[in-house]
């Protein structure tokens, strides 16, 4: 397996991470509640139509959408003491709270490891790493039957082992993230969530490095409600040459995809990425420079983008793995440094007023590494590279320890290892195992009860 360090080139050890499909169109998933056989997630089925809606076009419409984002913010906002009283929040460093289950016994490519997840609204997508099998999880079956869980081998369309580093779901399509910095490799590849996951018939490519020959090796994506964004990463050197698909054109046309290089802004070398209504961001990987555009403007134009750099906040906030979004705040997950960052979107976004940091170490012992984060409607989750996840109260002060908490997976099976990415899928947290090998161990977390999507524009779950 390969592995893309943040802080210099890719080496052979493993590979890639969830997107974060944030996006401003109804949720792919309902809220009536129906469990799962286990007692499971959200019954609910993909809306063919979502990808086809347009983000708000009006200043007034994204006001609205950003001003009822805001009010989810639970320190600002009565209704989240509402939903308070109602929705309970399970003990994460219970044990009888997880569950593990080892996807070794799929058996074929899904032991060579995975990064990356995304969930549908009835099904959790675990994708594969290196371009062998990706496995799909139905959350209305028991999450410990062999039964319950399908995988397909992206050979079968591709012809190549194409790397991939997260996933993403549009409402209706599943896209794995080409991460290879290899141009004949950079497939893009997209499952119709309508049709027979085991079917290739139901699986189409596109090669994003027939657009720009420096098109290639990503790291995760994230969704506007009509375009999927590639976020750029390393293509043999650290670059901002992103990718966006127009989910309303044909995905096998070059004419439905657009190029644009961060790097003319003076921002490159990136892992996930994150929509906040209006705003896409980019998580930066071997500095603090966050790239962030502007959807209601040209994708092509400079003007359309700014920068700004967390490290003049803290010399260690730099060199993240993924971000995500609470409604009000965008969050960085710290990769080499533990030092978290946070912008208030409320905020100028290059004012350092706007951002904060946390050392998460001064509150969690042997704080280390995180692959991407999580959000449940109160907590925002740190996917752990070595074991101990890490949690903060979304309605607690960011710079507090007794805001912060800890859990320790070994302790559920000595044998897990790394995670990358995860998904949520209205009461479990799923955490994609990174490491292949003889044991495969995925762990999901029963988070809260009722069942219930987080109040954000189409939150799919997925996350990078």
């Amino acid at each position: 397996m390969r592995i893309r360090l943040q802080h210099g080139p890719r080496f052979a050890l493993f590979a890639g991470l969830v997107a974060m499909p944030l996006a401003a169109v109804a949720p792919a998933c309902s809220n009536d509640g129906g469990a799962g056989a286990d007692g499971g997630s959200l019954d609910a089925t993909p809306d063919a139509t979502a990808a086809d809606a347009p983000p708000p076009t009006s200043d007034a419409a994204l006001d609205a959408s950003l001003e009822a984002a805001a009010d989810a913010d639970a320190d600002a906002d009565a209704d989240a003491d509402a939903d308070a009283d109602t929705t309970v929040y399970n003990d994460m460093t219970s044990g009888t709270n997880w569950a593990t289950f080892d996807l070794a016994q799929l058996g074929g490519g899904v032991t060579n490891g995975l990064l990356g997840s995304t969930f549908d609204g009835r099904y959790v997508y675990y994708v594969a790493a290196n371009g062998y099998a990706s496995a799909r999880y139905d959350t209305q079956a028991t999450f410990t039957a062999s039964a319950s869980w399908s995988t397909f081998d992206s050979t079968a369309v591709t012809t190549v082992h194409t790397d991939y580093a997260g996933g993403l779901f549009d409402g209706r399509y599943v896209y794995l993230v080409p991460s290879s910095a290899t141009g004949s490799l950079a497939n893009a590849t997209r499952f119709d969530s309508l049709g027979t996951f085991t079917s290739t018939g139901s699986w189409s490519t596109f090669n994003t490095a027939t657009l720009n020959a420096a098109a290639k090796g990503f790291s995760g994506a994230t969704f506007d409600g009509r375009y999927v964004y590639l976020v750029p990463n390393y293509n043999g050197s650290f670059d901002g040459v992103t990718a966006r698909f127009d989910t309303q054109a044909a995905f096998g046309s070059s004419g439905s995809w657009s190029v644009f290089d961060t790097a003319t802004v003076g921002a490159a070398g990136f892992n996930g990425g994150v929509f906040d209504g209006r705003y896409v961001y980019f998580s930066p990987t071997q500095d603090g420079v966050v790239a962030r555009y502007d959807t209601q403007a040209s994708f092509t134009a400079t003007a359309s983008w700014s920068v700004f750099d967390v490290s003049s906040k803290d010399a260690n906030a730099k060199e993240f793995y993924g971000a995500g979004f609470d409604g009000r705040y965008v969050y960085f997950a710290p990769y080499v440094h533990s030092v978290a960052a946070r912008y208030d979107t409320q905020g100028a976004f290059g004012s350092g007023a706007a951002w904060s940091t946390f050392d998460v170490a001064t509150a969690v012992a042997n704080a280390g590494q995180y692959y991407g984060t999580a959000f449940d409607g109160r907590y925002v989750y740190y996917v752990p590279t070595q074991g101990q996840i890490v949690r903060y109260d979304a309605r607690a002060a960011f710079a507090s320890t007794a805001s912060w908490s800890s859990f320790d997976l070994k302790t559920l099976d000595s044998s897990i290892s790394e995670f990358g990415g995860a998904s949520f899928d209205g009461r479990y947290l799923y955490l994609v195992p990174v490491l292949g090998g003889s044991k495969v161990l995925t762990a999901r977390f029963d988070a809260k009860s009722p069942a219930s999507m987080p109040n954000l524009p189409a939150f799919h779950g997925s996350f990078y």
